[in-house]
């Protein structure tokens, strides 16, 4: 098979099935190009996607949204992003506990 015609398919998000409930997040590419398609259930993802395209119309286009709840858009393939989590050792995630705990009671006052 062509490299450049390979298709890339990554699922970002799945959420528990709950029967025939399955809803899923995808994000499908060509090798060589710089534009993918994604499709969303997920509202935290629909809603992130829909404020891009609003701020950023030349860059996020809405293909569709079907009855099912599903968001259709093509976007740049620099907003796709796949990092490994980092490793945290029992120090380091103590200190980021604390930290974030001044953070949010410095925030309330």
């Amino acid at each position: 098979m062509d490299e450049q015609n390979t298709s890339k398919t990554v699922v970002q998000e799945q959420e528990p099935t709950r029967g025939s409930d399955l809803r899923e997040n995808a994000i499908e590419w060509y090798t060589g190009e710089h534009r993918v398609t994604v499709s969303l259930s997920q509202e935290r993802l629909k809603n992130y996607l829909k404020q891009c395209a609003s701020d950023h119309p030349e860059e996020v286009e809405i293909v569709k949204e079907n009855d099912n709840g599903v968001l259709y858009a093509h976007i740049p393939l620099n907003y796709v992003r796949l990092k490994r989590p980092r490793e945290l050792t029992e120090e380091q995630r103590t200190a980021a506990i604390e930290r974030l705990q001044k953070a949010r009671e410095a925030k309330r006052t």
